[in-house]
């Protein structure tokens, strides 16, 4: 990020650095598009600061830019269905650093807003969580995409408590089942990343979800959350960790998230965890997620 024409991607090979692409100005961020034969890079005019993302070949050749005239760009990250996402950007008004998405016609879409300054960024690919790094707060934030939690129906109290952790398992049709499905071994879903005779789930829960799949749901308060376990464990709390981390982000009266955690399952077996979302000591949506660890 030199600024000048003078910005480039540099490529390491054998611990010897040989530059791949020049004639750059404030470099800001590399990736891959989803097909891994594209190189898109960021970069910041060193007269203007305006943002753009540029397309390359493998082998460093132009071939034209994904988006132009952006309010800036730092780092990016490609998610599940390909599309790219940049920090870096700027409201209308300065006010607060974004993040923005670009899919494959250069469409831009702002994702989220309120950053001081968005910076780094990574996407969990099973669960579709996004990770960024606001060094201007100090801290970093997740978004945890709402069409990749799995709720417990369409009905008028199921948006209150929703599962993310992984795609659900789906209908011919298309249509998500409360079940998530893994093969052990598979690190599309496997957290251990080890045919070991376990399946190990991320699991975490969210809250008061305003989910344009569920248009009969208003989101409301939740108070507290009771978590159990089937088939229940003789004298231990049925997943501790997860009644922990739920409860961790409560009460709440708006969209709110837990962290994840580790969710261990035999293979050959399946577990079911039921989760009752309270209000002033009345429930207000109880959901079930079915983990089903499938032998390789």
């Amino acid at each position: 990020a030199a600024g000048g024409a003078t910005g480039r991607v540099v490529q390491v090979a054998g611990g010897v650095a040989t530059d791949l692409i020049t004639g750059m100005d404030f470099t800001a961020g590399v990736s891959l598009t989803l097909n891994g034969n594209e190189i898109l890079v960021g970069d910041v005019d060193s007269v203007t600061f305006a943002g753009s993302v540029e397309r390359f070949d493998l082998s460093g050749i132009p071939l034209g830019s994904l988006a132009t005239g952006l309010s800036g760009a730092f780092d990016q990250a490609t998610d599940g269905q390909g599309r790219l996402l940049l920090t870096g950007g700027f409201t209308p008004t300065f006010s607060s650093s974004t993040v923005v998405r670009i899919d494959s016609l250069g469409t831009v879409t702002e994702v989220a807003s309120g950053f001081g300054f968005s910076s780094g960024i990574d996407i969990d690919k099973p669960s579709g969580v996004i990770s960024v790094v606001d060094f201007g707060a100090a801290q970093i934030d997740t978004l945890t995409p709402i069409d990749q939690m799995t709720a417990g129906g369409f009905g008028k109290k199921e948006c209150q408590a929703e599962f993310f952790g992984q795609d659900p398992d789906r209908t011919p049709s298309g249509k998500p089942r409360k079940r998530w499905t893994c093969e052990d071994g598979d690190p599309s879903c496997d957290r251990d990343y080890a045919a070991d005779g376990v399946c190990t789930f991320l699991v975490g829960t969210c809250f008061s979800v305003p989910d344009p799949r569920t248009p009969k749901c208003t989101p409301g308060a939740v108070d507290a959350v009771e978590v159990t376990r089937k088939p229940k464990i003789a004298g231990s709390i049925a997943f501790p960790e997860l009644q922990a981390a739920a409860s961790a982000v409560l009460p709440t009266t708006e969209g709110t998230c837990s962290g994840g955690v580790e969710l261990s399952v035999p293979a050959g077996k399946k577990v079911r965890a039921r989760l009752t979302a309270l209000a002033a000591g009345k429930r207000v949506d109880r959901d079930s997620l079915t983990l089903k660890c499938k032998a390789p």
